[in-house]
């Protein structure tokens, strides 16, 4: 009979559901997987894992994986290389650090965006660690996930930490799931535990997104379908139907709000520049109606009045907003947008109610990285988001234009790629094609040195190639998203595979 041996870990990727996951060992081998069940967890948020995370064996341990050092063979791009050794890759890619270092100085040297490891133990900060020792690297801020909601919530409250906690949900007496679709993006444990439980409870949830998710299916919520990168004009429709109520929260707006009227605007702004102009179209002309968008939305006027006249009735009101909302161009005005919707219906800082932005909140505090992280010495970082620029474009970019911090201008292009655990090099970026026109000249970025589990579209453009090991491979502790205050830790389950 063969003896079974449970061994705990989690998955290490940027997931917000990380969840316990139970490796089912036999005779030394990977066996089966299994997970926490809902019983199990009893009054508590089940960390259940999904359907993909219960066949991480057989995607990480397949054969597809990297097995050997890799250099490139063929013109960058091709995806050819040849097998070499570790001793190889080290001295190249140490001979290309001091050459490129001393040749163009530290700021041509680039750790990208990368959450392939999210985890205390990630390649990408020992990357950073090692540059910050000898010299210093040209940094980022921000992030693709939230580039344009994270930074207007801080702008907006002073902090990005503008949401409630879950179980106050259930107080609430509507809850807009605003471009949200936490049962398929697996946003956090407790989203979907505490949205049952509302739907449960029998308070109403009303969907907008362009298309019928699982999760307003899963709730049986109200969809209202919307052309996709219109939801500022359906937000803006729903105040003016607020405004010419008189449905607002006048006393919370005059208390804690400045800039909605003409009568709380900073000294010298024209009253002209207030949210309650811009609505009733004193500004440009265009009054805000259901009407006006419609023709933008393609959401029926008679729905959006409604929509809005629920939306002011239910006191509390929840507007949970997920990160599609401003995933596209201005973006920021859509972050914008929710606040004014929210703070006009006074549902900022009540139990079921929500202050738009993001959904992030007060939680745990997560453990310090285990190694100590100097400080980079060069302090020139630019947006995430602009990197390709920062190669090709570098000598056009500034901090009025481009955004660029600890300096008003780039002293050098990007010519040293670490590349660790991250498919943003290709697969997340924007417009394909020219990022790889831009990587596929070698005389721009000189060195791309990428680590990962398997062959990804990124891994194609680089000059040194080194294999990872898995989860299964390694010890690590997740950084759990701000929902869930739980820890977890990664145990090693088997050593790792070939040169990994």
């Amino acid at each position: 009979m063969e003896t079974e041996k449970i061994i705990n870990t989690m998955g290490i990727n940027n997931c917000g559901g990380k969840c316990i996951i139970r490796v089912h060992m036999r005779d030394g081998k990977i066996h089966h997987l299994s997970t926490e069940t809902a019983a199990e967890a009893g009054d508590s948020v089940p960390l259940t894992a999904c359907a993909r995370g219960l066949q991480y064996h057989k995607t990480f341990l397949g054969e597809d994986r990297l097995l050997y050092p890799m250099r490139r063979v063929g013109a960058r791009g091709e995806g050819r290389f040849e097998r070499i050794t570790w001793q190889e890759a080290v001295e190249e890619i140490a001979y290309q650090w001091k050459r490129i270092r001393d040749k163009y100085g530290p700021a041509s040297r680039y750790v990208p965006y990368a959450t392939g490891v999210s985890g205390l133990l990630s390649g990408r900060e020992f990357a950073k660690r090692l540059l910050a020792l000898d010299g210093g690297y040209l940094g980022y801020y921000n992030s693709y996930s939230s580039a344009c909601i994270g930074p207007v919530t801080e702008m907006m409250y002073g902090t990005r930490l503008s949401g409630n906690p879950p179980e106050s949900w259930l107080d609430s007496k509507l809850i807009l799931l605003w471009a949200h679709n936490p049962l398929e993006t697996k946003f956090d444990a407790p989203t979907m535990y505490y949205l049952r439980k509302a739907k449960e409870k029998g308070i109403p949830i009303v969907s907008i997104d362009p298309r019928m998710t699982a999760t307003a299916k899963a709730l049986d919520a109200r969809w209202i379908p919307i052309r996709p990168a219109t939801d500022a004009a359906l937000l803006d429709a729903m105040a003016y139907v607020i405004l010419k109520e008189g449905l607002e929260d006048r006393a919370f707006l005059d208390r804690c709000c400045l800039g909605f009227d003409g009568a709380h605007l900073p000294e010298g702004v024209p009253a002209t520049e207030s949210v309650e102009a811009y609505l009733l179209g004193q500004a440009d002309g265009t009054p805000k109606t259901p009407e006006w968008a419609e023709e933008i939305t393609g959401i029926p006027a008679d729905t959006i009045e409604q929509l809005a006249k629920e939306y002011a009735a239910a006191k509390p009101a929840c507007l949970m907003t997920g990160l599609g909302l401003q995933r596209t161009f201005n973006g920021e005005n859509t972050t914008r947008a929710t606040v004014a919707l929210a703070a006009m219906t006074g549902n900022i800082g009540k139990e079921g109610g929500a202050a738009g932005a993001t959904v992030v909140m007060p939680g745990h505090t997560e453990p310090p990285y285990v190694y100590e992280q100097p400080k980079n010495p060069c302090e020139i970082v630019i947006p995430t988001f602009l990197w390709t620029k920062a190669i090709e474009r570098w000598q056009t970019m500034t901090a009025e234009k481009d955004g660029i911090k600890g300096a008003s201008s780039l002293p050098c292009g990007i010519k040293l790629i670490f590349s660790l655990a991250s498919n943003t090099l290709i697969n997340q970026h924007a417009d394909i094609n020219d990022t790889k026109r831009i990587l596929s000249d070698t005389n721009a970025c000189e060195m791309i040195v990428a680590s990962d589990v398997f062959h990804t579209p990124s891994t194609r453009w680089a000059d040194i190639l080194l294999p990872a090991p898995s989860l299964f491979e390694t010890e690590n502790m997740p950084t759990v998203w701000e929902g869930g205050d739980y820890q977890l830790y990664g145990n090693q389950c088997i050593p790792p595979l070939f040169d990994c």
